[in-house]
């Protein structure tokens, strides 16, 4: 029985915070080797060309969404993949990272960082 509400409530709690909406506000932040980052409304629907070391790439936002829509990297599956929230996507051999940056009034957090 405890271990029912146990579950029950920690469902409850991923799926509220899995479907909360990203604050209005949120920024798509676009970095690509030792280039300034380059910072882009979510709101405004773009493409977005850029020269990464190992040759171009695109970042597309749409609908409040952001995905790296090309790149050259070995492992091309993430191009299907569209963050709505914050988080990071990474394209290593070309250098290019795109977040998704909470909106005014949220709390960043770093998951991790790697050098």
């Amino acid at each position: 029985m405890i271990l029912a509400v146990v579950a029950t409530i920690a469902l409850g709690t991923w799926l509220g915070l899995s479907l909360l909406p990203l604050p209005v506000g949120g920024e798509v932040v676009v970095i690509v080797g030792e280039q300034a980052p380059q910072v882009f409304s979510l709101e405004e629907d773009r493409w977005i060309e850029l020269q990464g070391p190992r040759g171009p790439a695109v970042v597309e936002i749409r609908d409040r969404q952001v995905r790296i829509a090309s790149s050259d990297c070995p492992d091309a599956g993430w191009h299907a993949h569209w963050l709505d929230r914050p988080g990071s996507l990474i394209c290593v051999p070309n250098r290019l990272i795109v977040q998704v940056a909470a909106g005014e009034g949220a709390e960043a957090e770093t998951d991790a960082i790697t050098r």
